[in-house]
């Protein structure tokens, strides 16, 4: 259930790279090859050319990195791609997608590597919360907007059923849409600025995904986790 949750903290490519321990013995290569998700024309490839250049600037030696576009957003294809073609001399990186992440984790038939042999070397986080409009009444079902059952969001769901809350989903490709109109009283936000999105919307904010560290997300203060609104949840 954390790791679902974790994995929802959208908006964040994690850098992963093969065999850099036994790279790290030697010199810093000169040029190296940073593989993500596409399409070449999206804000998250330009996000990872970015990262690429800080990425070769940041290291003790200046490295040239040659960032390449593999399949969809979701990021399968490239995880694939990197896991069968991949030395592991530690001159190829992958950017690790949350959708590649959510893959794996529910057992997608699609997902063929093992992100366990792979060792993360940065990342970057935004927060995550279940935005509500209203308390349905006693015994009713919250309508939470999600994209699919394979999505990210469904975790929202998996937490309020620990929590005891009946919920049943909307399916619909823009949850936040489906919440403004009123065909959804609840769906996972995530991303900067969620207390004043929450406010836009005329929404509350339920509870908020646990950081991997532990308690709140710092950029959320004043929103409980879900340990705190049931102690007993490991």
């Amino acid at each position: 259930m954390r790791d679902a949750l974790a994995v929802s903290r959208r908006g964040l490519l994690v850098g992963a790279a093969l065999g850099l321990a036994g790279s790290a013995r030697g010199a810093v290569p000169d040029a190296a090859l940073l593989v993500g998700p596409g399409p070449e024309d999206a804000a998250s490839f330009r996000w990872l050319q970015r990262l690429g250049a800080g990425l070769g600037r940041a290291l003790p030696q200046a490295t040239a990195f040659r960032v390449q576009a593999v399949g969809g957003a979701d990021g399968v294809t490239a995880a694939n791609r990197f896991a069968t073609e991949a030395e592991p001399d530690g001159r190829s990186l992958l950017a690790f997608a949350p959708g590649a992440a959510q893959a794996r984790l529910i057992g997608d038939g699609r997902a063929k590597y093992d992100c366990g042999t792979w060792l993360a070397v940065c990342g970057g986080t935004q927060p995550a919360a279940l935005l509500v409009r209203r308390q349905p009444a006693p015994g009713v079902a919250l309508r939470v907007a999600t994209p699919g059952a394979e999505a990210p969001e469904t975790a929202a769901m998996l937490a309020l059923d620990l929590l005891g809350r009946p919920a049943t989903p909307v399916l619909t490709p823009t949850p936040e849409a489906a919440f403004a109109s009123g065909a959804a009283d609840a769906f996972l936000a995530s991303g900067p600025a969620l207390a004043a999105r929450a406010r836009a919307l005329d929404a509350e904010i339920a509870f908020a995904a646990e950081p991997g560290g532990g308690g709140r997300d710092p950029l959320l203060p004043e929103v409980p986790v879900l340990p705190e609104l049931r102690a007993e949840l490991p």
